[in-house]
């Protein structure tokens, strides 16, 4: 930044923003859009913290793949703009009511916190919550109802009692299809999440026991094909069995491409590192 002094302007036809007192050619667009936004953003979080107000944000999280959705100032009674930590200096920092550093807002216009930043972060379990600015239109976020940070470094999944990582959602999908020997109605189940798909063969006695309940039926089978021994699909008419390999061409694939009827459950979470 240029160091000189800014005024905040908000008028009836431009959106708000800052300007010079006194104009300077020191002064970049890059610099001007992210002193802009972080002013505004601190303003807003130290007038939401003192009348206690909610400030929520929405952001695609990066392990799950799902969209959380959280208070961002839940837990914070402070909030202070660039603050040293020595080996750091946030954009916006919050701290809880014990005084700890407990949220590091970034704004990044040009260059993303380095890696030493980033391992400050996690080695005192801050929180990074990063806003990826491309132009001057994406200071009207910070006047959104909800916050869309670009990144955010937490999962609200829970997390797995044995391993402590982050758990993924699950879904239960049953499909509606047919007996391939005697064309009688069958139900086909799969565990569907972000990191691929599994069936009855992988289920676990809670998924088995869910599945069930929705009327799949499936018992242990040797499978001459593959000379193994797995448990599988089977028809309530004829007791064919669909094998590993029509499962998922002719039932799973086409019912994830919405060429199948299916019906779709939450199924919980599932640790992919344990399980």
């Amino acid at each position: 930044m240029c160091s000189n002094q800014m005024r905040p302007r908000k008028g009836q036809k431009n959106r708000p923003h800052f300007a010079h007192i006194n104009p300077t050619p020191n002064c970049s667009p890059e610099s001007a859009l992210h002193f802009g936004f972080k002013e505004l953003l601190y303003i807003s979080l130290l007038e939401s913290i003192d009348k206690n107000m909610e400030v929520n944000m929405s952001w695609k999280c990066q392990s799950c793949d799902d969209r959380h959705f959280r208070n961002l100032i839940k837990k914070s009674v402070e909030v202070r703009k660039e603050f040293s930590f020595g080996v750091c200096r946030p954009d916006i920092s919050l701290f809880d009511k014990n005084g700890k550093f407990i949220i590091a807002i970034e704004i990044v216009v040009s260059h993303a916190p380095e890696k030493i930043v980033i391992d400050y972060y996690k080695k005192n379990k801050v929180t990074l919550i990063m806003f990826k600015l491309d132009s001057h239109e994406d200071i009207n976020q910070v006047f959104f109802d909800i916050l869309l940070p670009t990144h955010v470094d937490v999962c609200l999944n829970p997390k797995c009692t044995k391993c402590g990582n982050a758990t993924v959602k699950n879904y239960l999908y049953i499909i509606k299809g047919a007996c391939w020997s005697c064309r009688d109605k069958i139900k086909i189940a799969a565990m569907v999440s972000i990191y691929g798909r599994y069936s009855v063969d992988a289920f676990n006695k809670v998924e088995l026991e869910l599945a069930s309940t929705y009327g799949v039926d499936t018992k242990r089978v040797f499978s001459e094909t593959t000379s193994s021994t797995y448990r599988a699909h089977i028809c309530r008419k004829c007791d064919f069995f669909i094998g590993r390999h029509f499962l998922y061409s002719e039932y799973i694939l086409q019912a994830l491409y919405d060429d199948k009827s299916y019906d779709k459950y939450d199924a919980g979470y599932r640790c992919i590192e344990c399980e």
